[in-house]
Parts: C-alpha cells; sequence; structure tokens
C-alpha cells in the first residue's frame, strides 16, 4: 500500500487494512470524508488514484461524485455500505446510472476511523469465467470483512448474481 499521509495515529489497525488493499485485485484506497485518496494498492496508483485527487475524479474523471456515490452514508453511519448498480455512458460521456445495457458495479465503502474509510469496486465481467473468479474474489473479501456475519457475504454474491442475470 502506498501511503501518502502519516496513518500512525490509527494504530496497527493499519497493517491489516494495508495487507487486506495489498490483497485486492482492484483498485482499492483509503480516503478522508472529502474524498481524497490517502492511500491506495499498486492498482490505484496506476489508475491514478494518488494523494489527494478525489476518487471520481482518479476512477472516471467525473467533476463530481458518481451518480450512485453513498460514501456519506458510510461517514454518517459510521456502517459497511455495498452497493451494486448498471453504470453507462450518456451521448456526452458522462457516466450515468442506466437500466440494462451497461457494466455492472459493486461498490464497497467500509469505515475504519471517523475519518477515514476503505472504497474499492468490483466490476462483474459478462464473461461467464472472469465473472465467475469477481464473485470469488469479493465472497473472500466480504467473508475478511465481516466475520462476525457468516452470511453477509454469501447474501451480497447472490444480490450480485442476480444484478449481473439482469443484463442482456
Amino acid at each position: 500500500m502506498i501511503k501518502y499521509a502519516d496513518l500512525s495515529k490509527y494504530g496497527s489497525i493499519i497493517e491489516d487494512i494495508e495487507l487486506f488493499i495489498d490483497a485486492l485485485p482492484v483498485e482499492a484506497v483509503l480516503l478522508s470524508p472529502g474524498k481524497e485518496v490517502v492511500a491506495g494498492n499498486q492498482p490505484a496508483v496506476e489508475k491514478g488514484l494518488i494523494d489527494g485527487v478525489k476518487c471520481h475524479k482518479g476512477w472516471v474523471n467525473l467533476d463530481n461524485p458518481c451518480p450512485w456515490c453513498l460514501a456519506g452514508e458510510t461517514i454518517k453511519s459510521g456502517e459497511v455500505v455495498d452497493h451494486i448498480v448498471c453504470a453507462g455512458f450518456d451521448d456526452q460521456g458522462k457516466m450515468i446510472v442506466v437500466e440494462k445495457d451497461g457494466i455492472i458495479i459493486d461498490a464497497h465503502w467500509y469505515p475504519v476511523a471517523k475519518d477515514l474509510y476503505i472504497h474499492f469496486v468490483g466490476i462483474c465481467h459478462k464473461e461467464p469465467e472472469l465473472r465467475e473468479e469477481a464473485y470469488k474474489n469479493i465472497k473472500a473479501l466480504l467473508e475478511v470483512l465481516s466475520p462476525e456475519n457468516p452470511g453477509y457475504a454469501d447474501d451480497s454474491i447472490n444480490s450480485i448474481i442476480k444484478a449481473a442475470e439482469m443484463q442482456p
């Protein structure tokens, strides 16, 4: 994990977060409440999610938050927020939520402290072998993040599968 800020005030939990983030096969970042990147894994850095960049600017080059962003809920409630959405682009190339023919985006926000949260996004592919691999990775991560709720990972994966099956 590449750190852009001194995270020592959070103690040993940063070591666990670092292991988790570095194990993710997708871009994963630690964000401030203002959605600025304070740390990220190698895929995030390669995507442009670097020091101080807002997540929506680094991920999809938007000047404003993604239309499905639920980071505010995580910040307000201090609880995990998972959201599955079908995204596409309008005629001007702006990312929007669509009913069909889009990309299934599986977005996650996990609070670490009052002023820090993990954010990562999984893309659910239409190709069966890629989709199955994505489900397997997401389920493994959810099991690590929610050990107190063993059914949570299965429920989340079932929701993702249902959303993907709605795609033409």
